[in-house]
């Protein structure tokens, strides 16, 4: 159990907390405070009093003393010249330099790779972009690799990243790991995962198949386990302990004994999507967005752009819950045990006979194959009965740096028809009738794609076209030639726009139930100013007591601490909003006037309680953090469709619980993709698609 001195510092750090989120609701500042921040401060936040079981209790601030956020646009970030640094460059520059040589040395000794260029740098590492060119067919494969600033290479991060990102394998719209031997390296050395200090869980064995439909065992909540299972906690709470010990003294080397854990360079591969990120696409929006201003003309997201890009943000986060290498239907399935145990010699017969080196080799080589299976699986919701598995992973890092635009899916051939693409059969959503087209050049219809006046962002939705989640997939392209495509599925949802990715699940994971509160605590900065949700810096985190042991967010919380599935649809409406209105998420968080209800704030006898006034209709528990997208007067964004607008208001809603669920928006989506739009023909989309998004690239 925590000790009396990690009771009391974690006491300082709730009554630091209390400031630094207040500062931030209020004022947009940043709440993660270095050291000299946090002593030259000691005053104001040494003094605050902090909540006991039998009160105080804060009245939860929600309007009052917010003030009016700032409208950041985004802006380019300008990599550095790291082959061209001037003699004045500064230590970090430096140290990235040399990384990237180390990076460019390691795989360069390798003939059949070749580096392209960087990519990206940061405080936390870098992503370099290779090519592998196969000297067996001369095919090529384009990967990422992705690396920490450590000069040995040692780095928590990319094991996590890596792990994380390992449980989204085979999910259509999540960034896929590329194995080590797929580019010739080979396998990296086994690992020994760090113990953390506020999990005490024991590893736990799983089958690797999550699809089985059994029902939930019964488990206690943390307060049970508190009052009647204290000899297993402290048991767990010892093994914990001694985890911790190994890690902070490891075993020394003797002679004639190897290291405790084989040497190990952690670096991460990862698929290259070619067009950029949601960031950079925003960029170029911005600028045709003001050219057109320039021109007296305005510049709109065709709406059928939007839906498209909300479905995939929406089918990565059932990704992320019902992950498809254990929920769907279509996985490739491991091999079992049995087939993959070496011949034994009572049935060899003490003799080393071909056969049975041909089956130890067959073995290996099935064993690896399932390893390197690739299989493109479009998230899906399981059944009813299969739900209760669902995984709590929250990537807590969802923003337009980390959407990641990849190309057109394969269009899939028609019931009936030939392999050359003729035949008859009924059309599917890539042959439906969508109105008028345009002709023009690509600088022409950049120029004139929004003359035809202002949008009412109003759609028609077209029956039967998309099937709802548990309807009949389309049947995937069965040509025998197209080996390029082997194990992928028809992507009927992205003939004309590309399918988005998320990345980067350095910050995600599998959120434990039942643990302690300094466990959730712990999470609350986890992410980018802008893009936090509720969850995390909501004032109600002030009206619990720190005692960091105690069960109080596992057993009763419904907002602090609350990481669920919620917490990604926060993320995803919050990436949408930025894409729509091209700012950045806005800081500090700006709730809005619940809809339906007029604003007292704007009444000239307005006694300055605005948290009265919402209390009084109701409206704490129905209230938006998104600004601009529903404004009932001055709104610039009445050209984008209505129902999607609201949407994304109601997934930015303070409680967790009152946003939608992911099989809601799912089933929605799904609709929505279908709906015509006045002037966006298919004509249309595809010329916007190629000038705006494939050239942003």
């Amino acid at each position: 159990m925590t000790t009396e001195a990690n009771k009391a510092w974690f006491r300082e750090c709730c009554q630091r907390a209390i400031l630094q989120w207040k500062e931030y609701r209020e004022k947009g500042d940043d709440p993660r405070w270095k050291i000299p921040q946090t002593l030259a401060r000691r005053n104001d936040w040494e003094n605050i009093s902090l909540p006991t079981r039998d009160g105080p209790h804060r009245a939860t601030v929600l309007f009052n003393g917010v003030r009016q956020y700032t409208q950041y646009g985004w802006a380019r970030y300008e990599k550095p010249d790291l082959d061209n640094l001037p003699k004045d460059a500064d230590a970090f520059q430096k140290k990235l330099k040399k990384q990237v040589q180390s990076v460019k040395t390691f795989f360069g000794s390798n003939d059949t790779l070749e580096f392209q260029k960087v990519l990206a740098t940061g405080g936390m590492g870098l992503a370099l972009h290779f090519k592998y060119i196969s000297e067996e067919d001369g095919e090529s494969l384009d990967f990422v690799v992705k690396v920490g600033l450590e000069s040995n290479w040692e780095d928590d991060g990319i094991r996590e990243e890596e792990k994380s990102t390992r449980r989204m394998k085979h999910a259509a719209h999540c960034v896929q790991i590329i194995h080590p031997p797929e580019i010739g390296q080979d396998p990296l050395a086994r690992y020994q995962k760090r113990p953390v200090e506020d999990d005490s869980s024991d590893a736990a064995e799983s089958s690797g198949d999550d699809s089985v439909a059994e029902q939930p065992p019964p488990k206690k909540t943390r307060s049970q386990l508190l009052a009647t299972g204290q000899a297993e906690l402290r048991a767990k709470h010892q093994r914990h302990f001694a985890r911790i010990q190994a890690r902070d003294n490891p075993p020394r080397r003797t002679r004639g004994q190897g290291p405790p854990e084989e040497p190990r360079e952690d670096y991460l591969l990862l698929e290259y999507v070619p067009n950029g990120d949601l960031q950079n696409l925003i960029l170029k929006i911005q600028d045709l967005v003001d050219a057109a201003e320039e021109r007296g003309e305005t510049f709109e997201i065709p709406n059928r752009i939007l839906w498209s890009m909300w479905l995939c943000l929406v089918r990565a986060c059932v990704a992320m819950k019902y992950p498809p290498r254990k929920f769907h239907p279509d996985r490739p399935r491991p091999p079992k045990p049995e087939d993959l145990e070496q011949p034994s010699a009572k049935r060899r017969g003490g003799l080393r006979t071909r056969r049975n080196d041909t089956m130890a080799d067959d073995q290996q080589r099935r064993a690896r194959e399932y390893l390197l299976k690739k299989a493109d699986l479009v998230e899906e919701v399981p059944p009813a009965e299969k739900r209760w598995r669902a995984k709590d992973m929250v990537h807590f890092d969802i923003d337009p740096k980390n959407v990641f635009i990849g190309d057109l899916g394969r269009q899939p051939r028609l019931p009936g028809s030939s392999a050359g693409g003729k035949g008859k059969g009924k059309a599917t959503g890539n042959t439906r009738k969508r109105g008028r087209t345009n002709d023009d050049d690509d600088d022409e219809y950049i120029d004139s794609s929004r003359k035809r006046g202002r949008g009412t962002g109003k759609g028609k939705a077209v029956a039967g076209v998309t099937t709802r989640s548990g309807g009949k997939r389309a049947a995937p392209n069965d040509d025998d030639d197209d080996d390029d495509n082997e194990g992928k599925v028809a992507d009927v949802e992205h003939p004309l726009v590309p399918r988005l990715k998320i990345a980067d699940f350095g910050l995600a994971e599998v959120v434990k139930k039942r643990k302690r509160n300094i466990y959730y605590f712990n999470r609350r900065c986890r992410g980018k100013l802008g893009y936090l949700a509720p969850e995390q810096f909501c004032s109600a985190w002030d009206q619990l007591p720190p005692e960091p042991d105690a069960a109080d967010v596992a057993d009763t919380s419904v907002l602090p601490g609350y990481y669920t599935s919620a917490t990604n649809v926060w993320g995803i409406a919050m990436t949408m909003w930025s894409f729509i209105t091209q700012l950045q998420g806005p800081m500090p968080p700006n709730p809005q006037w619940p809809l339906g209800f007029a604003d007292p704030r704007l009444a000239d006898n307005f006694n300055g309680d605005a948290d009265a006034a919402l209390k009084a209709i109701g409206g704490e528990n129905i209230f938006s953090y998104c600004p601009e997208l529903m404004k009932a007067e001055d709104n610039e964004y009445l050209w984008a469709d209505e129902e999607l607008r609201r949407t994304i208001y109601n997934c930015m809603s303070h409680w967790p619980q009152y946003r939608p669920t992911v099989e809601q928006l799912l089933d929605q989506a799904q609709i929505g993709v279908t709906k015509q739009f006045e002037g966006e023909s298919d004509a249309f989309i595809q010329q916007w698609v190629q000038s705006v998004i494939f050239n942003a690239a």
